[in-house]
């Protein structure tokens, strides 16, 4: 017997095979029915997850509205644009396919980029869809008349779909770890001589005291209410904002009270006991959802430093962070940041004269740092740039008049370009730059802080990179 035809005659039996198995496994039109309540089953649950994620800032009734408003749209729509394709197509069963790809398109979309949220909906859409299908053939698809290699595979897929959905919720319950990150040791040749010197991360000899100062009025941040230690006055931004307008802008002002003619100088500060004068360190965070303050997390840097001997004030920036409504413009919104880090300099200025200020005489206003991280790494670089100016480079009528003694800057993981004064790169000089950048950035995940100075920015004997 030929090769060929050896080959012809396994290739009869395997489809003769595969015949007789598949009557025995076919699935009937429950299963159809099951995959459509599976699928829809995630695209709810995706609501509720949605629901409790979305923060809008409006509180959870609005957010849960919202999520279960767009789904109740999107579905549909999605539903009609599978069932026109299909139409064209002629393939697959419209109605049954649709539900399942608009369910699954909810899915894809609370994760976010499409790189991420594609497979996710692939794999949450097939694992329901197992699940779906097996119970549906369980309750209504004559199981127990099945043949036993049906009941067999329907089983093992149940199984699957189980343990699908517990995987599920143990990776959305699940925090994360650092155990194997924090674990991993580089090679010992690799590494640099130990230095013979002081732990930098150990606190220093002074106790340290805290306070908060802010316009006394916030009704999104109750620590900056009626109990802060000393009130602050709003600034007006609105000649930064003229092009901003319309329900966004509405919106913003819904949420925080406020508009951009009075923004707050709201901060939190550590600072050590003594007489002083201490160096001045302003940090400001970068961006994220306006509803999840961090200006706080910095408590930690707070302690240290001002055990060691130097103010720090974490600066309030939120309200010019972005959310579901309430995106302001990029371009003015970046130059802002770096604009108020001079408003609050400004403050420290006055207390550092002011009789009965708690900071009277103890700020050594020749020796100012400047930090921020993300956005706010760009935004000490921005404000460095507008300290040595006097106007506004994109709009000439804005009159800077600062000149504070800015002696470093500090950008951790930065962002560069959101803002770039009149299209220029940004321009700094007679300043120390030191810029980190984290191997894990979730954001900022290539070294931007790195080509954002040169000899055109910082006088490269100063800059550390």
């Amino acid at each position: 017997m030929s090769l060929w035809t050896r080959g012809q005659d396994m290739w009869l039996r395997i489809k003769v095979w595969w015949v007789k198995n598949w009557a025995l496994i076919r699935p009937g039109p429950e299963v159809r029915r099951g995959a459509v309540w599976g699928a829809l089953a995630a695209a709810a649950a995706t609501v509720v997850i949605g629901g409790l994620y979305l923060r809008t800032g409006f509180g959870y009734a609005f957010d849960f509205a919202f999520a279960i408003l767009f789904a109740a749209l999107c579905i549909p729509l999605v539903v009609l644009a599978v069932m026109l394709l299909l139409t064209i197509l002629r393939k697959l069963p419209r109605l049954a396919t649709g539900m399942i790809v608009g369910s699954c398109a909810v899915v894809m979309m609370l994760w976010g980029p499409p790189i991420l949220g594609i497979p996710i909906a692939i794999v949450v859409g097939v694992v329901e869809g197992v699940l779906g299908a097996t119970i549906a053939t369980f309750v209504a698809g004559g199981f127990a008349q099945a043949a036993l290699s049906k009941k067999i595979l329907v089983s093992r897929l149940f199984l699957g779909g189980i343990a699908g959905n517990v995987y599920f919720l143990w990776l959305l319950a699940h925090a994360g770890s650092m155990d194997k990150i924090i674990a991993w040791k580089p090679p010992a040749e690799s590494m640099p001589a130990k230095l013979a010197a002081e732990n930098p991360s150990a606190n220093g000899p002074y106790h340290v005291q805290k306070l908060l100062y802010g316009v006394g009025n916030d009704i999104r941040r109750a620590e900056y209410g009626a109990s802060v230690a000393i009130k602050t006055h709003t600034v007006d931004a609105s000649d930064f904002f003229k092009d901003f307008k319309g329900w966004r802008r509405w919106a913003r002002k819904k949420y925080w009270g406020f508009d951009v003619d009075k923004l707050p100088l709201n901060a939190r500060v550590w600072y050590p006991e003594g007489p002083g004068p201490f160096p001045l360190v302003l940090i400001v965070h970068g961006n994220h959802n306006l509803a999840d303050f961090s200006d706080s997390g910095y408590a930690y840097l707070g302690e240290l430093l001002a055990s060691r001997g130097f103010i720090l004030a974490s600066i309030d920036e939120n309200f010019i962070n972005g959310g579901l409504f309430h995106d302001p413009p990029l371009k003015p919104g970046s130059a802002i940041r770096g604009w108020l880090l001079l408003e609050h300099l400004k403050l420290w200025k006055e207390w550092n004269q002011a009789a009965g200020n708690p900071f009277r005489g103890k700020v050594d206003l020749s020796r100012i740092a400047l930090m921020g991280h993300s956005r706010g790494g760009e935004a000490a670089a921005t404000a460095a740039a507008f300290n040595g100016i006097k106007y506004y480079p994109d709009d000439a009528n804005i009159k800077f008049d600062y000149g504070f003694a800015i002696k470093a800057v500090v950008a951790i993981a930065p962002a560069d370009g959101q803002y770039r004064p009149a299209e220029q790169d940004r321009w700094i000089s007679d300043v120390s730059y030191l810029t980190l950048q984290g191997a894990h950035d979730a954001d900022v995940s290539s070294f931007l802080g790195r080509p954002a100075v040169g000899p055109r920015e910082v006088h490269p004997a100063r800059t550390v990179v």
